[in-house]
């Protein structure tokens, strides 16, 4: 079974990390260190809908990252969860 990242609103992480906030210039960091490694899809826009192209549930492993663990990252979730998935937080790639 394959990881899968979903990577929510990255824009604003980096924006946190062009400021020199420190956490987020960690999570911006590793975000890039997935986006190079790993297969990931973003979500830019409305959490409350997974990316359309998504493998079935039985094929992967997904984790979700970005912005922000209060609000963001809990809607993505909760989306995936409703469509099947059992997606786990990747902390150290996320902000609050």
């Amino acid at each position: 079974m394959r990881n899968l990242y979903i990577i929510v609103h990255e824009d604003e992480v980096k924006a946190e990390h062009d400021e020199g906030v420190t956490f987020s210039v960690r999570a911006y960091c590793e975000i890039q260190e997935i986006k190079r490694a790993c297969d990931f899809r973003n979500v830019n826009g409305d959490p409350n809908k997974i990316p359309d192209d998504l493998p079935p549930p039985a094929e992967c492993r997904v984790h979700v990252c970005g912005s922000s663990l209060a609000d963001c990252i809990p809607k993505q979730i909760r989306a995936l969860e409703e469509a099947g998935y059992k997606p786990a937080i990747s902390r150290s790639a996320s902000i609050y």
